[in-house]
């Protein structure tokens, strides 16, 4: 069993961290059982290399983030909630079958499509993002900005290693 096939079979409410070279749980009473705890213990090397890359997700470009296979969840500020964001829409329907919303689950496609959006601000894009939770919806582009150009500020072309300041992990990566 790999690292990735613990941390996805841990029961739903069981947050597995790591703080140096340990690692911590938080859980139900009951619910971390001798075998569990067993098995988090035989995988810990490869538990705390796993969680150690969570931390770097939020520097790669989108395309390590897809070939990384991961998914994150992370809370935005600014925005007062958790989003959750994966490479591909199969990763979207593992998701919203546990019961979390679409609007919550942001993929590598809808984030390049507000990488690539015209002269798109902060605000813009925590604007959408708002949008998206309420309906429960998902991002099509590309975007459009229907502002007037401003003749004083040329359009900056926009790479995919832009920051959008998305903010930090949780402590949850899961496959």
């Amino acid at each position: 069993m790999s690292a990735r096939e613990v941390l996805v079979r841990l029961p739903r409410r069981v947050r597995v961290w790591a703080e140096g070279d340990g690692l911590h749980y938080q859980a139900p009473k009951g619910t971390m059982t001798p075998d569990l705890r067993g098995t988090i213990q035989r995988h810990k090397p490869s538990l705390l290399r796993l969680m150690g890359r969570a931390e770097g997700l939020l520097g790669m470009t989108l395309t390590q983030f897809e070939d990384a296979q991961c998914c994150l969840e992370v809370q935005v500020p600014g925005l007062g909630d958790t989003l959750w964001f994966v490479p591909t829409d199969h990763d979207v329907d593992r998701l919203v079958a546990e019961g979390i919303s679409r609007g919550r689950v942001w993929t590598a496609k809808e984030l390049r499509t507000l990488i690539t959006a015209p002269r798109l601000a902060h605000e813009d894009a925590l604007s959408i993002a708002r949008t998206k939770l309420a309906f429960d919806a998902t991002v099509e582009g590309p975007l459009v900005d229907r502002r007037p150009a401003s003749p004083e500020l040329p359009d900056e072309p926009k790479d995919e290693q832009q920051n959008l300041d998305l903010g930090s992990p949780c402590t949850r990566e899961f496959d």
